[in-house]
């Protein structure tokens, strides 16, 4: 919002020039009024303003678009029912949005309460882009976890996380910064089913 505030700070300078004029007007006319241009009408005014905060508003989202920019997300695939992650397979995408190029470093996943821990994705899936890491704009990065892949992802955060996957982080590492993003309700749905599923058999396998 820093944007507004140079809008607020150009429309405030402005109205003050004219409270300064207007109070000099009435205090001393004769002597200011010489120093007064022609303003023209409100309509000009209005326009004027229009046009300058256009200007400022497009060279913000300019620079803003010219910055390294991901956008992060977590998919599930082949859910037969509510009550079965049998089947699932889940997608993480990293997807370049800005107009800066970007240089991926790593994927995988983290836990929001340790922001020092790092599982790559690797640990779980082959499926995955491990040659893309240069992404123009427009171009993805992404990695697949088929079933199997899940319960290996379970099996090691169930010790984490217990039944809940709201902790967990989908991370990808840049050359500039670590995205970090919550997980999808679809997504921690699927991985709850997928924790829960781990725990049920061990407590059989202990009994």
């Amino acid at each position: 919002m820093r944007w507004l505030f140079f809008v607020l700070a150009f429309v405030a300078c402005v109205i003050c020039g004219l409270l300064g004029l207007t109070a000099g007007i009435n205090l001393n006319p004769l002597t200011t009024v010489k120093y007064v241009p022609v303003w023209g009408s409100v309509g000009d005014w209005v326009v004027a303003i229009a046009t300058t905060s256009a200007v400022v508003l497009s060279l913000h989202y300019s620079r803003n678009d010219d910055k390294e920019c991901l956008k992060l997300q977590s998919l599930v695939h082949a859910i037969s029912d509510g009550k079965n992650f049998q089947g699932a397979s889940m997608t993480f995408r990293a997807t370049c949005t800005g107009r800066l190029p970007t240089t991926v470093m790593k994927i995988g996943f983290g836990l929001e309460s340790n922001k020092a821990a790092f599982y790559p994705v690797a640990r779980y899936t082959t499926v995955y882009d491990k040659g893309r890491t240069h992404l123009s704009r427009g171009e993805i990065v992404e990695a697949t976890l088929d079933q199997y892949g899940l319960i290996a992802f379970a099996r090691e955060f169930s010790e984490l996380v217990g039944d809940s996957s709201e902790s967990i982080r989908f991370i990808v590492g840049t050359s500039l910064e670590n995205y970090r993003v919550v997980l999808s309700n679809e997504a921690r749905d699927t991985l709850d089913l997928c924790l829960k599923h781990i725990r049920e058999s061990s407590e059989s396998t202990e009994d």
